[in-house]
């Protein structure tokens, strides 16, 4: 649904539309009233309506539909989009785009809306997360690797490590792990070029996006702290279940990745990012969104939740299942195969994991006694 009081608009979205979004229906309102009285019977994905109109303000038509249709993805265009305009309507839309825009903008709001609807959670869930005020920015350094690797089928290192060397915090930590023992390499990286051609570039652009990411949460220093420290131990915890299990190569490189971005969802959570199950969901509707395949996206949503995942589902599932459960064990002083301590030994059991999980568990006992 689109509210806008400029007919011109309305008629450009509609041909615009007809072309790359064919498969959705367009409800086009000149009213917001019309709009609202619409809502009555029709329950739209997305709901995107300009900011300044002489019936009713944008904000508080918005205010009606987070009423009437909770579920709605809200979208609001204004030529304003400053930071303060932002905070006036922060509480209200979901997304803030400038007018005037881009389709493309409108097809990949859209996009999310559809990862959204086919998300397999509970309503309640569900609900809770259309309340989510705004969704995280892809970091700068991310969305320019991306563009380049699309840009060529063949992409030069060196241009890939002139892209990372532009944010010094997230090559740091790209250097330490391209030096750290978990990948067994035995000589030094020194440069970006090294860790580029150690690591592979497809690994190098989702380092970029989790460690990205977690930069740019800075609002709570406490909440960035915990949420970095318990993604580089769930991410190390996965990576080394999926070796224990022989997983090759780019499956233990995805564990890895899954393990980073396992908790990204606490991001943009809050106060709730300490529910477990919702902060899953988010996090595995931010990977859909961004793109990630079913296997890193189930693995993400369902790992609180093992008995409930695909039963053709990739080991690196179970693999963050036992990171996660493992780690918040530890965290507890609860022993990793105790009763208590969330660890699904019958699914475990139920793809042939169950021993090689328990002798992974001694070795790590063994060799980390904390």
């Amino acid at each position: 649904m689109i509210v806008d009081d400029e007919s011109s608009v309305l008629r450009a979205l509609r041909r615009g539309l007809r072309l790359k979004a064919r498969d959705w229906t367009l409800y086009a309102e000149e009213s917001p009233q019309a709009a609202l009285d619409r809502l009555q019977d029709a329950t739209p994905l997305v709901v995107i309506s300009d900011k300044r109109m002489p019936e009713m303000d944008g904000a508080a038509f918005l205010q009606e539909v987070k009423q009437r249709s909770p579920l709605s993805v809200r979208v609001i265009l204004s030529g304003d989009t400053t930071g303060e305009a932002a905070l006036q309507v922060a509480d209200i839309a979901h997304l803030l785009l400038p007018k005037p825009f881009e389709l493309d903008d409108l097809v990949n709001v859209l996009n999310a809306a559809l990862c959204l609807h086919h998300l397999p959670v509970s309503p309640e869930i569900r609900e809770q997360i259309s309340c989510i005020r705004s969704l995280p920015v892809l970091p700068k350094v991310y969305q320019e690797l991306v563009d380049y690797l699309n840009s060529t089928d063949e992409p030069d290192n060196q241009r890939i490590a002139q892209i990372i060397s532009q944010d010094v915090a997230i090559l740091s930590k790209i250097l330490q792990l391209a030096n750290s023992a978990f990948f067994g390499f035995r000589n030094p990286a020194s440069s970006a070029l090294d860790a580029v051609v150690r690591l592979g570039q497809d690994l190098i652009a989702n380092l970029v996006l989790c460690y990205g990411l977690f930069e740019q949460d800075q609002a709570d220093e406490q909440r960035h702290a915990l949420l970095s420290h318990e993604a580089e131990k769930v991410a190390a915890l996965t990576m080394s279940m999926a070796a224990h299990i022989g997983l090759k190569r780019p499956q233990t490189d995805h564990s890895f990745v899954v393990g980073l971005l396992h908790n990204v969802g606490g991001l943009i959570l809050g106060e709730n990012q300490d529910n477990p199950p919702l902060r899953a969901a988010v996090s595995g509707y931010l990977l859909k969104l961004w793109g990630f395949d079913d296997i890193m996206v189930n693995a993400v949503l369902y790992q609180c939740d093992l008995a409930a995942a695909p039963t053709d589902n990739c080991p690196i599932s179970s693999c963050l299942h036992v990171a996660t459960q493992v780690f918040a064990a530890r965290e507890a002083g609860i022993a990793p195969l105790s009763d208590t301590s969330g660890l699904d030994l019958e699914s475990l059991e139920r793809v042939g994991l169950i021993d090689q999980v328990t002798s992974w568990l001694q070795e790590a006992t063994e060799n980390s006694p904390h």
